[in-house]
């Protein structure tokens, strides 16, 4: 899966079957460094209207909600009872 930040000139690719979330440089196509290693396959990721933020659902109760200005820490959004198949940012910014 894809999903681009215009503010970072970054993509993040994700093969679900590897845990992970990456980011890579464009237009190289360069890894940049690892976000997070997740405990089972990554199904969605989305990143908010002016790409500040990236938010990461995957095969676990938690979504991690990343600051892109700091990317070395997360938040966990927990709530889940599974894992979260998708996430997505209000794309008026209202809620």
């Amino acid at each position: 899966m894809v999903s681009e930040s215009n503010t970072f000139k970054i993509v993040i690719l994700q093969g679900g079957a590897d845990n992970e979330a990456n980011l890579y440089s464009l237009p190289d196509c360069q890894k940049k460094k690892n976000l997070f290693r997740f405990s089972g396959s990554v199904y969605s990721l989305d990143f908010n209207s002016d790409g500040t933020k990236l938010a990461v659902g995957a095969d676990s109760p938690d979504v991690k909600l990343f600051d892109m200005a700091n990317t070395e820490s997360a938040k966990n959004l927990s709530g889940h009872e599974g894992g979260c198949t998708c996430v997505s940012f209000d794309p008026l910014g209202e809620y």
